[in-house]
């Protein structure tokens, strides 16, 4: 004798919905899942360009330093010879051309800022992102050095004919502060591009080297 148990209607459809929230809950998380993957994917594709972008910016920012250190080099030789000849009689105006003007680096700082204010600073590696910010304090230090020469080149110091020895000390301290940053720039951009950027870092030095030996 065989006694049959049927299932009740209602627990039929009891498990039936358990398994069609079951379902939907598996796809739900399947699909965050992919979702996340796919978010944290172009992330970090947006962090390699970023990089690339950055790296470019530095390097560029190294040869405008060797540059700017090579003529720097040329001038600051020709103010030190003029020295004998600063007699307080003309303004320091008048005797610039002497030893070729002044100049200084102009370093650029566009890509930082954008990297600085994206969402996608707080993925680059810690290491990588002191270095970045180590290197980009050489452009706050030259646009200090540029602001100063600006004030001095509208001053009275620079046109008073009275004023031309304070003048001529002035413009030599100023090439020494810029041959300092150039020099201390040099060596934590090539540091850095080093470190971080090891695949073009010969053929950035090359580069560097033709630079310093072109004839102007």
């Amino acid at each position: 004798m065989h006694i049959h148990h049927k299932i009740k209607p209602e627990n039929h459809n009891l498990k039936g919905i358990l398994i069609e929230i079951g379902t939907i809950i598996f796809a739900v998380l399947l699909a965050l899942s992919a979702e996340g993957l796919w978010e944290h994917h172009s992330t970090m594709s947006a962090v390699e360009t970023s990089t690339e972008r950055l790296n470019r910016e530095i390097t560029n920012n190294l040869y405008e330093l060797v540059r700017t250190q090579k003529n720097s080099k040329m001038k600051y030789e020709k103010l030190l010879a003029l020295g004998d000849k600063i007699d307080n009689k003309k303004p320091f105006s008048e005797v610039v051309s002497v030893f070729d003007g002044y100049n200084s680096a102009t370093l650029t700082e566009a890509t930082w800022k954008r990297v600085l204010n994206d969402r996608i600073a707080t993925y680059f590696p810690v290491d990588y992102m002191e270095g970045t910010y180590e290197v980009y304090q050489y452009y706050e230090n030259f646009k200090s050095i540029n602001d100063a020469l600006f004030n001095f080149l509208l001053s009275d110091l620079f046109f008073n004919k009275d004023k031309q020895k304070e003048a001529y000390e002035a413009s030599v301290i100023y090439y020494k502060e810029v041959l300092r940053y150039c020099r201390y720039g040099i060596e934590s951009y090539e540091k850095f591009l080093a470190q971080f950027d090891k695949e073009n870092f010969n053929a950035v030095k090359a580069k560097c080297d033709s630079i310093k030996s072109a004839q102007n």
